[in-house]
């Protein structure tokens, strides 16, 4: 059984467009199946397309689901993993081949998988983060838009470059530009319910917690020093360091400041790492949740027994058991249209005061995507 982290995108377009923003050709299965076509009995070494990353991007595995979805595997060349598993992909090996463990030699792409479960029904990129394996979800929009660029059918070589036509075959065809854009998700019944309770948001909060730092007075000093001789050292004052949550109080006042920040929060990405915390008060009780606008269900963890396979898996091995259990298609679905309103518990940690004001994210409220 497999940890994976899924996190969801919304495919916000993909197609070729010519240079009015008039769309010329669009849809996820259209694309995909010309990639899968092009990719499929290639070697892995002839997978890798022109970027403008220093990595070198293969492609691993693709392959379609029964319900039309596909699950694209993706090859990421690295010289230095850090802590993660580092595999080698054999260069003359087919796509979908058997997978190494890294041994140094020539023979084999060092690096690690990313894998993506694209929805062809909701538009949707899910990237399933397997421990060891990429979370990237640019290696595919770079990928897909090289691959169509370079290699595709609609590359049409004019003069000394190449341009894109929805119908290469006819001259008087206007080139076209292609653009696969991706966005987090966004929960619009989250979205709803906090417009709708604007005037109980009491703070936003931090998702992420961080490690801060407090210079301890000289008196609390001296009683260190009675109890622990070493605290001499550090002429009168103590350093102490503490795990801690970010919650800066706030006042909507009406529906235009809070849709102001929520648009704030979207254009920054910051969806499930910045929170809102509601607070009602009954005549007997006082309620606090935290929403995320991603909701819960928009990142999550998830644990997946491939009858036993271990990672790392091919295409084919999702494939099959997706198509008898298919958990992010459920994920997905789930984060669509989730039942009631997915909240977090209040933080109880303690908070640090801030001075940020809500009218942005550059002040400190944003943190870093997780």
């Amino acid at each position: 059984m497999s940890d994976c982290k899924l996190k969801l995108f919304d495919i916000e377009k993909l197609g070729l467009f010519d240079y009015t923003h008039t769309p010329k050709i669009i849809g996820v299965d259209y694309f995909l199946e010309l990639l899968k076509s092009f990719i499929k009995g290639r070697t892995a070494t002839n997978s890798r397309m022109s970027t403008g990353r220093k990595e070198a991007v293969y492609c691993y595995d693709i392959e379609k689901l029964a319900n039309g979805d596909y699950i694209v595997i993706l090859w990421l060349g690295v010289t230095n993993s850090g802590s993660r598993k580092i595999l080698s992909l054999p260069k003359n090996g087919v796509i979908g081949c058997d997978l190494k463990q890294a041994s140094g030699d020539a023979s084999g792409i060092i690096g690690m998988p990313a894998y993506f479960y694209i929805s062809v029904e909701t538009n949707s990129l899910v990237v399933m983060e397997f421990p060891g394996a990429s979370g990237d979800s640019s290696l595919l929009t770079n990928y897909l838009s090289d691959f169509i660029h370079n290699y595709s059918c609609h590359g049409v070589q004019k003069d000394e470059e190449v341009i894109l036509k929805a119908d290469p075959a006819n001259s008087e065809d206007k080139a076209c530009y292609f653009s696969f854009a991706i966005k987090k998700f966004t929960s619009k019944t989250i979205e709803e319910y906090l417009r709708m309770n604007f005037s109980s948001i009491s703070s936003v909060v931090m998702k992420d917690k961080i490690t801060a730092t407090e210079t301890v007075t000289k008196d609390l000093g001296t009683v260190f020093n009675a109890l622990r001789p070493w605290v001499r050292k550090t002429a009168g004052e103590v350093t102490r360091s503490s795990t801690v949550s970010i919650s800066v109080p706030v006042n909507f006042a009406s529906l235009d400041e809070i849709d102001q920040y929520i648009e704030c929060v979207k254009a920054n990405g910051k969806q499930d790492t910045v929170g809102f915390k509601v607070t009602k008060k009954t005549a007997t009780e006082t309620s606090q949740n935290i929403y995320y606008l991603n909701g819960t269900q928009a990142r999550k963890a998830s644990a997946m027994d491939l009858n036993g396979k271990e990672w790392p898996y091919k295409a084919s091995d999702l494939v099959s058991f997706f198509n008898k259990n298919n958990k992010v298609q459920n994920f997905i679905k789930t984060s669509h249209d989730p039942l009631g309103l997915p909240a977090h518990d209040a933080v109880s940690d303690a908070t640090v005061g801030s001075t940020v004001q809500p009218q942005g994210l550059e002040s400190g409220v944003g943190g870093s995507n997780a």
